[in-house]
């Protein structure tokens, strides 16, 4: 008899469990799939230290 969630609960765990690409930096990964590693941060969120650190150049507007 099928049960009336379309996954079980322990299918449902893999996905709470992190991967080993989660636990690289969106940052460092991203910097090894472009051919310039540039990123221009229109509203002035992100952290900015994190991806220099991770081989970015960074501009944000509205900064110098």
């Amino acid at each position: 008899m099928p049960s009336s969630r379309p996954w079980s609960r322990s299918r449902a765990w893999r996905w709470a469990v992190p991967t080993i690409a989660s636990r690289i930096p969106t940052e460092k990964r991203l910097a090894t799939r472009t051919t310039s590693p540039k990123v221009i941060d229109a509203r002035g969120t992100l952290n900015t230290d994190q991806w220099l650190e991770a081989g970015w150049i960074t501009r944000t507007l509205g900064r110098p």
